[in-house]
């Protein structure tokens, strides 16, 4: 349906159109002042919300103690030492960054903290703070001024998402799209070593996939007037033997199909190019500039047990999951609302360093929100309006309501398919 594949083509791109930019707010460094009495009480709500059961509301604590600072020190080590899984860990995390931080008193009174947990009561939380500082000392002074320049907001606050592609690379995952003029939607699934690619192009349709094992396969799919300008001999060729085409059984020669697909294989784009050069030149023109298409999504990130089960097919939103009829506005609020499921931009950094299953669980929250959402659009669309109860009432004209209600034959395209 082309209403999906608009759909994946931003979800998704959502996911990443994001745009290929995200959004980073611009703060002041914390200072070294003493914490006044106001500030180590918001620390202390802040770092007891590091323990909250709703993901959103760790997160919002976690970027406000940032923000915050110094005065967060003491309540961060306490909750370090002594807290649950959660909090420690979270605890730990700020802690090292702050131990990273460009400010004095800031990086001096975390790594304070640290060396005090690490000769602490609690063995486990010692081991943690002993191996923080070893990769702090590792590190250096120089290592700390390199952090404390890529923490610096950039000109105009803004920073390319392709900074995350290294993180996002090493998990694998679907490439959402890409950027060649002309086309309508563009949609690339990876899986391992393999790849497929699927444009739409006004009325064609070019689908090409690529793997280790089967070689290059580029299918062409227009409509019947725009085949038939080729010559189907010089088209119907693999290996220098001629193949007929594959016709639906009992066609009617008089009656042509709507479309037709043709498809070519090769072992590689070398012998693409040299027994198929108009199936090389599409190859070159979609598959060729992937690389540098868009960002991935890690393999793994949407929880698939909350969606229906052709939610998803490949990678992307399954055939007929909406419904015709579903409206485009509707659609595009959803789409562009799925890159906030991850959290605020200047988080994505330290979500992506968490295991996909450590993701799926922290993600279930909002992503049951949003498909809530959807059930519900769906459950309204279905009802119908007013005028269209009026309209099932009465019969339809020039038909009594007696009368047997008449049935429109329905004629159905064929489609014809040659391999070349």
């Amino acid at each position: 349906m082309r209403i999906v594949r608009a759909v994946v083509c931003g979800f998704v791109v959502a996911l990443i159109p994001f745009s290929m930019v995200l959004l980073a707010t611009a703060e002041e460094p914390p200072t070294g002042e003493p914490a006044t009495e106001s500030e180590a009480a918001d620390a202390e709500a802040l770092v007891r919300q590091l323990d909250d059961n709703q993901f959103a509301r760790r997160e919002e604590a976690s970027r406000a103690i940032e923000r915050l600072g110094l005065p967060t020190i003491a309540a961060l080590s306490r909750v370090a030492e002594r807290g649950s899984v959660e909090a420690s860990r979270r605890a730990f995390q700020l802690l090292e960054r702050f131990a990273n931080s460009a400010d004095v008193a800031l990086r001096g009174a975390a790594r304070t903290a640290l060396e005090t947990i690490s000769v602490g009561a609690s063995s486990a939380a010692a081991e943690r703070a002993k191996d923080l500082l070893a990769t702090i000392a590792g590190r250096g002074e120089d290592a700390a001024q390199q952090q404390a320049q890529q923490d610096r907001p950039r000109a105009g606050g803004r920073f390319p998402f392709l900074e995350l592609l290294p993180q996002l690379e090493q998990r694998g995952g679907v490439l959402l799209r890409g950027g060649v003029p002309g086309v309508n939607s563009r949609t690339v699934v990876r899986n391992n070593d393999s790849l497929q690619i699927v444009v739409t192009e006004n009325d064609r349709k070019v689908s090409i996939t690529e793997d280790p094992t089967n070689g290059i396969t580029v299918e062409v799919t227009e409509p019947q007037a725009d085949a038939q300008a080729d010559d189907p001999a010089e088209n119907a060729r693999a290996d220098g033997q001629e193949n007929a085409a594959v016709q639906d059984a009992g066609q009617n020669d008089a009656e042509p199909a709507s479309t037709i697909t043709r498809r070519y294989v090769a072992k590689d784009a070398a012998e693409l190019e040299a027994n198929h050069p108009e199936a090389f030149e599409l190859y070159q023109r979609y598959a060729a500039q992937n690389e540098v298409a868009a960002p991935l999504l890690p393999e793994g990130l949407f929880p698939r047990d909350l969606f229906p089960e052709d939610f998803f097919q490949g990678g992307q939103l399954g055939e007929g999951f909406f419904p015709p009829g579903f409206d485009e506005e509707f659609l595009q609020r959803f789409r562009d609302g799925l890159p906030l499921e991850l959290g605020e931009p200047e988080d994505w950094p330290r979500l992506f360093e968490q295991e996909p299953g450590e993701l799926q669980q922290q993600l279930r929250e909002r992503m049951q929100q949003r498909m809530q959402q959807l059930q519900r659009r769906f459950k309204e669309l279905q009802r119908p309006t007013p005028g269209q109860r009026q309209q099932q009432d009465q019969p339809p004209e020039g038909q009594q309501r007696d009368d047997p209600p008449k049935v429109e034959q329905e004629v159905v395209d064929r489609q014809d398919v040659i391999d070349v």
